[in-house]
């Protein structure tokens, strides 16, 4: 889903199946340019093949795409590690969220 929020920042919020992820290469001679190109798209299971799907919008209005592009390969580790912590503090977090309260022993 994407939105804005307070009027301040452009929030791409993942987690309903509704965003496009499509990684490639831009088509530049003098440099070597990756990009991740995220598209909403109809609802749908995290993780399916967008490619094949035909609802998705790829339009060129402003507020219906977001390109992230990187020239340097580091980057994109940086990227991923910051993804990956954060997925371990969410999992950390419904950990702790859905942990029973020991009760003492009689």
């Amino acid at each position: 889903m994407f939105y804005r929020l307070r009027d301040v920042s452009n929030v791409v919020q993942f987690g309903t199946g509704d965003i496009g992820v499509s990684p490639g290469i831009f088509d530049d001679p003098k440099n070597t340019i990756g990009t991740i190109l995220l598209s909403p798209c109809e609802p749908g299971p995290i993780g399916r093949d967008i490619k094949a799907e035909v609802k998705c919008a790829f339009s060129h209005t402003v507020n219906d795409k977001t390109m992230l592009i990187f020239t340097d390969p580091m980057s994109i580790h940086v990227l991923v590690d910051a993804l990956k912590e954060c997925e371990r503090l969410m999992i950390e977090d419904i950990k702790d969220k859905y942990r029973r309260p020991q009760q003492p022993c009689k």
